[in-house]
């Protein structure tokens, strides 16, 4: 499972999903479904079809796309990141793309295509702007660690700057994640600050409920994950457009509906069927793409 999530509500779904729906009693199967804790709920609103059909990309000509690395202090090595820039003049605003735990700075592109979400976006009417992915460590979660290292700094202190020197323009960015990215946007948008912040897309994000339920290596400690939580951080959030697109079976589904309700009105958002996989996630791509694009041209 993405980002290491094996909670125990993952463990009892795990553990009696591979039973078989025949294990179970009608009347238990029906109950379960309707409350959302039937065990293996994933694995059998798949069988029955029910979790969706798996997003595409689009079948359009990409945004040409540049690749680099740099030499980070912050994160103590080198780090590759590419552009996905549109052929127009004068600079344009950009958003930060922050993969998921295991992943790189090539997933964005490679994986999600989201050169080709961008065309799309674009062809579609949204005002240019550039995608800039970045390595951010295998599970840094986006913040300053035990062994000094510091992925969040390495974006806001050392990436936005080489952008801006590439020729964009970075006086208000936005950003864009899945799964732990998807946390990590929240994250450094909190930290970037509102009037520096057009927006925030956030895809699964691996919000976890506390420090008991967090995946291994995510959080040096209890305290570390209190300094690091984004359900503290309404406050600092409020004024950023966010929107926040999840699956109904993902595990941290429950605790993304509390933060996107947490704020009045609550987050723009949508609840599709489906669990923490890149189908769900390229369902609502086009949707991210189009909601930054809008937010950083106003």
């Amino acid at each position: 499972m993405r980002d290491g999530v094996f909670t125990r509500r993952a463990a009892l779904r795990a553990g009696l999903g591979a039973l078989g729906i025949g294990a179970l009693g009608a009347g238990a199967l029906a109950a379960g479904v309707e409350t959302r804790v039937l065990p293996g709920r994933g694995r059998l609103d798949h069988a029955l079809g029910l979790d969706g059909t798996p997003g595409r990309v689009p079948t359009v000509a990409g945004v040409p796309v540049t690749s680099g690395t740099f030499a980070s202090k912050a994160m103590k090595t080198t780090l590759g990141y590419s552009i996905a820039r549109p052929a127009t003049a004068g600079p344009v605003r950009v958003a930060v793309v922050l993969h998921g735990r295991g992943g790189d700075h090539r997933g964005a592109f490679d994986e999600f295509g989201m050169d080709r979400f961008l065309a799309q976006a674009i062809d579609d009417g949204v005002p240019p702007f550039a995608l800039a992915s970045i390595d951010g460590g295998d599970s840094s979660y986006y913040h300053r660690r035990a062994d000094g290292t510091d992925s969040g700094a390495a974006i806001l202190d050392e990436f936005l700057p080489l952008l801006q020197r590439q020729g964009l323009d970075t006086g208000r960015v936005a950003f864009q994640g899945t799964s732990m990215g998807g946390y990590g946007a929240i994250l450094l948008a909190a930290r970037h600050g509102a009037a520096r912040t057009a927006a925030v897309g956030a895809q699964g994000p691996a919000i976890f409920a506390s420090a008991a339920d967090t995946a291994a290596g995510a959080y040096d400690s209890a305290e570390d994950f209190d300094a690091n939580d984004v359900m503290r951080m309404t406050a600092q959030l409020q004024g950023i457009p966010i929107r926040v697109d999840i699956g109904t079976d993902d595990p941290f589904y429950p605790t993304v509906e509390r933060f996107v309700d947490a704020f009045s009105p609550p987050l723009e958002h949508s609840y599709v069927p489906g669990g923490h996989d890149n189908g769900v996630w390229l369902r609502s791509m086009g949707t991210q793409v189009a909601f930054i694009g809008r937010h950083l041209a106003a």
